[in-house]
């Protein structure tokens, strides 16, 4: 049975089964907003670990773990670039290659792994496409990514957005740019088409199925027997396709198929399966064989080639973008739609588990156990559920209710910059308290909220797993929350919600249902801020009145307040801007004029048309960056009383803000003339990237005022 809990940085909305969430709140300094990159959570102790093939043969026998000690800067080469991979997957092709049946055999000896993710830690003086601290992807095939630090061409790699979790940027480069090509390089298909594939359960059969259901296409997907086969078959049902089967039950269900027959299959297994699909095909259908897991030689009936006129062809994906020109350009064209896709949400993440790097030999276990989903090798330390465990959560049969209601109230009831923790994990003890120390003592949460798993039954072990990691125990919110659930329901004794402290770091239990959730945390919040301020004394959250109004005892001034009565906020955030309480936050009863910058996506540029634009950020320093301007504005304009610089990152469309800027002065002049001079600093210093989206084309932006200080200072 799986539960969740929120623990990791919230990305996407994920899913589980029977789910009890938890979600973390991080309260930076005060003073800053957005949600960090997860390349700054990875312990890197410059220790690493290599996998090594010196000969083909049997995985266990040919593969040797080696250690290697981290590559300095001083030894890269001017177009190189020294990456740290972060998770690499186990594929069919990695197999293959190890024991020597993939077309691709490199030199030995070598370290396998086609695919990963990976951050940037130093480059060549003369690489263009990366700096320290971007992710990266592959794109040329033979990287070798079953190891903890690697020094590449820059040219190998492509640079992707920093807020896609870890597990889906780690598979994303095979799977999904296979079935987008599939779909649309053989057969024209339109709205209400046929489609059959085999493998149904693999990662790329899911993806097939999710971008043919977006396409308004049919879909039959072929799976082998097993012994889970209602639970696969309800899965790929829930994903679009329409109709489920095994290769013997095919024929027969085809004569109840009430739809066009395939003019498209898409064949991964070969042997028997590709015999059964091949029969079913229209007449001018099109067969595409694109693996051969079966090992056995596909099977055509000679009657589907001669009466049929079916085509058969082939598929490589390294193979075809290899006989291109330009292959690696269209490579990244691909990547490019494979993270909008996910973005979009038309197709979700496949399930993982995560090992590290040195049990890859349970994860090639695990690998040959699996009907579905990836095994991912993981070079992050001990916490590595805290990014493959949102995945993992994501195979799933309902959406995750209770923790983006937490998150709403967030948003509605606290003014002060907060950053959202957000993780779904399955309901395990050792899971729960090995998140539940990762949020308060690596990601430094001041409150941890989890929800469900309090009650009674045997799987209910969130009370004991918040316990085991708590130094102390607050009985009284778990007295209040009972107390208020049983105003609503007589069940509510039946919980066995507690509350504690680790360290400075406050957890609370809340109950499963949004609607009891929002019931209890509208009154247990009433209290928490002054709970946090005692514990962190730096810390003071504001809250906005009209949701919960926080009760502090004694005199209890916020600390942001200087002796001038000066207060920054900076934020970097992958959400839209909301300008009226920007504005609002700024506003100080001593200021008689409040100036604002609104930076906003036009749709054109140049005499070319501007669909979107996409923003990156190396956040930490970016937000550094942005302090100082605060800072340095401050010693211009002395009677500037608040500023405020919010940053949108990620998809900006037409019409939508990417960055606002806020100050409030005495007088209108100092307010003016600072906003204006900010967003130029902002512009010339900070390390926020922009990449323009054409009609046609894109184009990764440097800022003019960031090139006039280069040459200014050179």
């Amino acid at each position: 049975m799986k539960r969740s809990i929120v623990g990791s940085i919230c990305r996407q909305l994920m899913y589980s089964t029977n789910a009890a969430r938890c979600c973390a709140l991080q309260h930076l300094q005060g003073m800053e907003a957005g949600l960090s990159t997860l390349a700054t959570e990875f312990p890197d102790d410059g220790k690493g670990k290599a996998l090594v093939l010196k000969e083909y043969g049997k995985v266990e026998d040919a593969l040797h773990m080696i250690h290697q000690e981290k590559p300095t800067a001083q030894s890269l080469g001017d177009n190189q670039v020294l990456m740290r991979i972060l998770a690499a997957p186990i594929n069919p092709s990695d197999i293959s290659t190890i024991e020597g049946r993939y077309p691709l055999r490199p030199a030995l000896p070598c370290t396998p792994g086609f695919e990963g993710v990976a951050v940037v830690e130093a480059i060549g003086k003369n690489v263009t496409r990366f700096r320290p601290g971007d992710r990266a992807v592959p794109i040329e095939h033979g990287q070798g990514t079953w190891r903890t630090y690697g020094v590449f061409e820059q040219h190998h790699w492509y640079r992707i957005p920093s807020d896609l979790p870890i597990a889906t940027a780690a598979t994303m480069a095979i799977n999904p740019p296979t079935a987008v090509r599939l779909l649309e390089e053989f057969v024209d298909l339109k709205e209400g088409d046929t489609i059959i594939h085999t493998g149904g359960t693999s990662s790329t059969g899911k993806y097939i199925l999710q971008l043919a259901h977006e396409k308004g296409v049919k879909c039959i997907s072929v799976i082998r027997d097993r012994p889970d086969r209602a639970a696969a078959e309800h899965e790929l049902k829930e994903m679009g396709s329409s109709l489920v089967v095994t290769s013997d039950e095919l024929q027969g269900a085809m004569k109840g198929w009430e739809h066009g027959r395939p003019k498209l299959g898409l064949d991964c297994i070969g042997g028997k399966d590709s015999l059964e699909v091949a029969k079913v095909l229209d007449k001018d259908a099109t067969l595409v064989v694109y693996g051969g897991m079966s090992r056995e030689p596909i099977q055509i009936p000679p009657g589907s080639l001669i009466f049929n006129n079916i085509s058969v062809r082939g598929f490589w994906l390294t193979g075809g973008f290899a006989q291109m020109k330009d292959g690696w350009k269209a490579k990244e064209r691909l990547v490019d739609r494979v993270v909008a896709l996910f973005r979009q949400k038309v197709i979700k993440p496949v399930m993982v588990e995560c090992l590290p790097v040195e049990e890859w030999e349970k994860g090639i276990q695990l690998y040959r156990q699996r009907h579905t989903g990836k095994v991912l090798l993981t070079n992050y330390g001990d916490d590595i559920s805290n990014s493959g465990i949102i995945d993992r959560a994501s195979a799933g049969t309902y959406e995750d209710r209770s923790g983006p209601e937490i998150l709403r109230f967030f948003g509605e009831a606290i003014r002060s910059a907060w950053v959202a923790v957000y993780n779904v994990i399955p309901d395990e003890y050792d899971l729960i308290q090995k998140t539940l120390k990762y949020m308060a003592d690596e990601e430094d949460c001041c409150l941890i909220v989890t929800t469900g798993g309090t009650g009674p039954a045997l799987r209910d072990v969130t009370p004991e797993a918040t316990e085991a990691v708590c130094d102390r125990f607050m009985p009284g919110y778990a007295e209040q929350m009972r107390a208020i659930s049983l105003k609503v329901v007589p069940t509510a004794v039946l919980s066995r919600q507690t509350a504690g402290l680790r360290g400075d770091t406050l957890i609370l239990n809340l109950p499963g249902k949004p609607k009891a959730i929002r019931e209890t945390i509208d009154e247990v919040f009433v209290s928490v801020p002054a709970c946090i301020g005692i514990m962190k004394e730096h810390l003071y959250i504001e809250t906005n009145d009209s949701v919960v109004k926080a009760f502090r005892p004694g005199k209890s001034a916020s600390p942001m307040q200087m002796e001038d009565d000066c207060v920054f906020k900076v934020a970097i955030t992958p959400h839209a801007l909301d300008v009226a309480a920007c504005t609002d936050w700024v506003r100080h009863e001593s200021c008689g004029a409040v100036a604002t910058f609104l930076g906003t996506t036009r749709d054109t540029f140049d005499g070319k048309r501007v669909t979107r634009l996409e923003y990156e950020a190396y956040e930490p320093m970016a937000k550094k960056k942005m302090r100082e301007v605060c800072e340095h504005a401050r010693s211009r304009w002395n009677g500037i009383a608040r500023m405020g610089i919010w940053h949108r990152i990620g998809t900006v469309p037409v019409k939508e803000s990417s960055v606002l800027i806020a100050v409030s002065s005495a007088h209108r002049k100092d307010a003016l003339e600072c906003c204006a001079w900010a967003i130029d600093e902002l512009k010339a210093t900070v390390p926020i990237w922009k990449k323009e989206f054409y009609e046609g084309g894109e184009v990764w932006k440097e800022n003019a005022e960031s090139r006039a200080r280069l040459m200014n200072t050179s």
